[in-house]
């Protein structure tokens, strides 16, 4: 007996779905396969993405900036689509614009703890640079940018090394008095 595919949809040739023809880069498809979807689940926001994502790809960026924010309208905690959306806006060179999404992203995804929330901003927005999405010079998030003073690695050091030295007289004494 067959197995009857849940998924089946008539836009979509035998074997694909929608993320297969992203990979494959099959945009175009792509695009054809979303608007079918779409027209059905206008609310379907993983759709939406890939057609997002689909319309970055093919340079038409204002198009897929539409589509992250009808993604996001229905979805605000989802920082991927916030990402998306920046990298759209920094092929069109809105820069303050694309790390301004990428902030409301990490502020709004509940998934990050408070006390991360700064340092994940900065790994997004130094791999959007490493991958030429944004320019090296670009704002770098408030707290993080600046290496520690000399004062600071100092004293951070002296603390360490007292900590290390209690440690070892500890480790010390309990060899010397429980091997008794």
């Amino acid at each position: 007996m067959k197995k009857s595919n849940s998924n089946f949809n008539p836009a979509l040739p035998e074997g694909e779905d929608i993320h297969s023809l992203y990979q494959s880069g099959k945009y175009e498809e792509v695009l054809y396969v979303s608007d079918f979807i779409l027209a059905v689940k206008p609310d379907d926001i993983q759709t939406l993405n890939y057609k997002g994502i689909a319309l970055d790809n093919l340079k038409r960026h204002e198009e897929a900036i539409s589509c992250f924010d009808q993604a996001i309208s229905i979805h605000p905690k989802c920082l991927n689509y916030w990402i998306n959306k920046s990298i759209a806006l920094s092929a069109l060179k809105r820069y303050e614009e694309a790390i301004a999404s990428c902030r409301k992203g990490v502020e709004s995804d509940p998934q990050i703890a408070e006390d991360r929330k700064k340092l994940t901003l900065r790994m997004i927005l130094d791999d959007l640079r490493a991958k030429h999405y944004l320019p090296a010079e670009t704002e770098k998030p408030a707290g993080l940018t600046k290496p520690l003073s000399k004062e600071q690695t100092s004293g951070f050091m002296t603390k360490l090394l007292v900590f290390l030295l209690v440690f070892l007289i500890i480790r010390l004494f309990h060899y010397f008095f429980d091997s008794r």
